[in-house]
């Protein structure tokens, strides 16, 4: 029967007919997928947030935490200052990038702006990531060149092999974190 055809009161027999359908639990509801999978879901921009709010925490703390190599007997007297100097500066540029890219990201508003006020800000945002990378990785290596320099110095060949096994992981776990960004970024965009 079409729409046109029917009565008042059939149209109110199929209205509280298609409520009872919305309203009981579907019996594949719990077969076919799991709700809760649903609901744990995270979008490509609430990634992002998450991950840049993680990251300037962890580079705050970071800063603080790099004036114990100035206590530390690591390095010489000398070499202590340097370091401690040089990693406070470099988590100190992280934890300020890392906080903008967490402002940004997190006043994307999907629902309230446009699309293209959106992919605006994800591609504002993403080159603004590279630009920093572009930054804070000859500066990354760097750091390495001391943390390599000063043990060599002092004879220290197990400070040394500790520094390239050290930049090797930590290349490797913040090339893959790029990638995952990347990709965030490109679905934001997308979406």
């Amino acid at each position: 029967m079409e729409w046109k055809d029917m009565t008042p009161d059939d149209l109110r027999n199929a209205w509280r007919k298609s409520a009872e359908r919305i309203q009981s639990p579907c019996p594949l509801m719990n077969t076919c997928c799991d709700i809760d999978a649903l609901m744990s879901r995270q979008t490509s921009q609430q990634r992002l947030v998450r991950n840049y709010r993680r990251f300037s925490i962890i580079s705050c703390l970071m800063t603080f935490s790099s004036t114990l190599f100035y206590y530390s007997e690591i390095f010489p007297k000398s070499g202590r200052i340097v370091v401690t100097l040089l990693l406070i500066f470099y988590f100190g540029i992280c934890c300020g990038m890392d906080y903008w890219l967490y402002k940004k990201t997190s006043s994307i508003n999907i629902y309230d702006m446009s699309v293209e006020a959106v992919a605006t800000i994800a591609n504002l945002c993403r080159r603004r990531h590279q630009q920093f990378m572009l930054v804070l990785i000859p500066y990354a290596a760097v750091l390495l060149g001391v943390f390599i320099y000063f043990p060599l110095k002092e004879g220290e060949d197990g400070l040394w092999y500790g520094a390239v096994a050290g930049g090797i992981v930590g290349g490797c776990i913040g090339f893959r974190k790029y990638l995952e960004i990347m990709r965030d970024y490109r679905h934001l965009s997308d979406e």
